[in-house]
């Protein structure tokens, strides 16, 4: 194995990669979100609205401020959507046969993975660019302090970002080369990484700067919002800590303070260079598991399960031989439909359909998995009704996420659209099947829980159990249908899962709090899953015109 690295070959490979990556709809999209994200959070002095600040301060819109806050935002919360942008690098060579071409030349392991590493973080440098200029412009539009200070806004947004976002290329790199990790599983870990990391960086069970771990954050915020958080005790002596993110309510009496910047010392900038560092390594190591384009190394056999036997030669020779499939006593016999099938149409076997799609969405599955729905069974009739109603609907709407993330996106997965397309009416009959399918799949996981509340009295909470197995489904199918790909699924899905796990009443759409039932947030939900049922019927349609 070598771990040789040509820096030319890396440094022409990276570049080469970034300049097809830049121009695909992909980064166009995160471009905007980013910068969507970057406005929201300097919302007008005006509206007395605080999108990122400490209790009821702010900071004025200076360049320091404006830096300080994109830098937050780049390495907090643009860090979770940028794995999954940058998450192809390798299966795109793996697709395209690139990857068997660059195989067979002198380029090692580490060099390869080195090269994919190069062009994520240029895709992340180039990001950074362009929020550098967007912070120019949004401290001109702001209007509270026009003096543009380069420095004092390009070095928070860069130190605190760019380190982070070395990181998480690697990330990505290292998880494309571990096969357990390339698809929907490696999507999935990376979410609750990510809040893994996050949550190691803070102490929650201390205040302010004392519940900060610097040695232990790898996003790089904890020191200057110390700092940050110091002059505002120091301006305000009730301020007791805390971080106000994302946008709230209009508040009366807004206060202000001016940050001169952060004081940049050589503990943080070899902090954030150990993190680099680190990133270089985790891409290195993905060399020991990198199977170099050769597919005997990517094919995992069960145990006990023997490989089937080759035909022989003069078995070979008859079934490629078109004569015999015409000549008499061929063995080839058609059975003639029912009348009963002709009379019915297109419509006929209908449910042995939704069971072939069904047994399609579980193929694969391992028996852990299935233990797994067995286990939350069980549970949702032993613990006490309050804690299952808590714990059993979260866990079994995650477990079969990736099942989930299929629909619709299994024809181009597989590249069957041709075929499945041509069967009767694809827009209607068969797509009902999918969704219903994934319906069965919805009940299969809430129903347990679904009969506990209904023996218990509770019809609704059982209601909105009943709602979310029709909602989940319908939006992956939505969802797949427009993107061809199960990864916006994923991360839409992971979002607002986490986001009704942790009580927030308009995505709620388990029913799992009080405010949102009380709210009539179940019959919301009804309605917006007619809505994507409508959305997935039209996704469908696009994909018929379009052949694909």
């Amino acid at each position: 194995m070598s771990f040789g690295v040509d820096l030319r070959a890396l440094w022409h490979m990276g570049l080469a990669d970034f300049r097809e990556r830049v121009r695909s709809r992909r980064f166009l999209a995160i471009v905007a979100a980013t910068a969507w994200l970057a406005w929201a959070v300097v919302p007008p002095a005006e509206t007395g609205t605080i999108a990122l600040g400490f209790g009821d301060t702010r900071g004025v819109y200076n360049s320091a401020w404006i830096g300080l806050v994109l830098g937050i935002i780049v390495s907090m919360g643009v860090a979770l959507f940028a794995f999954y942008v940058v998450k192809d690098a390798i299966a795109r060579d793996r697709r395209t046969g690139v990857g068997r071409i660059l195989a067979a030349t002198p380029l090692s392991r580490g060099g390869y993975l080195a090269g994919k590493w190069l062009s994520n973080v240029l895709v992340f440098a180039a990001l950074l660019g362009i929020l550098s200029v967007l912070g120019v412009v949004m401290q001109l539009v702001r209007g509270e302090d026009r003096a543009v200070d380069l420095p004092a806004l390009l070095a928070p947004l860069w130190l605190i970002g760019l380190p982070t976002l070395c990181l998480i290329a690697a990330a990505a790199v290292l998880a494309e080369t571990v096969p357990l990790l390339a698809g929907g599983l490696g999507n999935v870990a990376w979410f609750f990484a990510w809040l893994f990391l996050l949550s190691n960086a803070v102490d929650t069970s201390a205040r302010g700067r004392e519940g900060f771990r610097p040695w232990a954050d790898p996003y790089g915020f904890t020191r200057p919002v110390a700092q940050a958080q110091a002059l505002v005790a120091a301006s305000d002596p009730a301020y007791e800590g805390g971080m106000t993110m994302g946008r709230s309510a209009p508040m009366q009496g807004v206060r202000t303070i001016r940050w001169e910047g952060a004081r940049w010392r050589g503990r943080y900038l070899l902090e954030r260079l150990g993190w680099v560092g680190a990133a270089f390594a985790l891409v290195l190591s993905g060399a020991l598991v990198f199977d170099r384009f050769d597919p005997s190394r990517r094919r995992l056999r069960r145990p006990g399960r023997a490989a089937p036997a080759p035909a022989s030669t003069s078995e070979a020779d008859a079934a490629s031989d078109p004569r015999s499939l015409a000549g008499p006593g061929a063995g080839i016999r058609l059975t003639p439909l029912a009348a009963a099938e002709r009379a019915a149409g297109a419509w006929a076997g209908f449910g042995r359909l939704v069971l072939a799609e069904v047994r399609l969405l579980l193929k694969g599955q391992r028996w852990w998995w299935y233990a797994g729905m067995a286990g939350m069974a069980v549970a949702a009739f032993v613990m006490e009704l309050g804690d299952a109603g808590k714990v059993v609907p979260a866990a079994a709407f995650l477990w079969p996420v990736l099942v989930f993330s299929a629909l619709g996106v299994r024809e181009r997965t597989h590249d069957t659209a041709r075929l499945v397309f041509a069967a009767p009416r694809p827009l209607g009959r068969q797509l009902a099947a999918t969704w219903a399918a994934g319906v069965a799949v919805g009940l299969l996981a809430a129903g347990p829980m679904l009969l506990r509340f209904l023996l218990a009295g509770d019809p609704a909470h059982a209601a909105a159990l009943a709602v979310a197995a029709l909602f989940v489904p319908t939006l992956a199918l939505a969802l797949g249908t427009w993107s061809g790909s199960s990864r916006l699924f994923e991360i839409v899905y992971l979002c607002w899962w986490y986001a009704a796990k942790s009580g927030d009443p308009t995505l709620d759409f388990l029913g799992m709090g009080r405010a949102s039932l009380a709210q009539g947030r179940p019959l919301a939900y009804a309605g917006l899953t007619l809505a994507l049922a409508v959305v997935a019927l039209l996704g469908r349609r696009r994909a018929l015109a379009l052949g694909r």
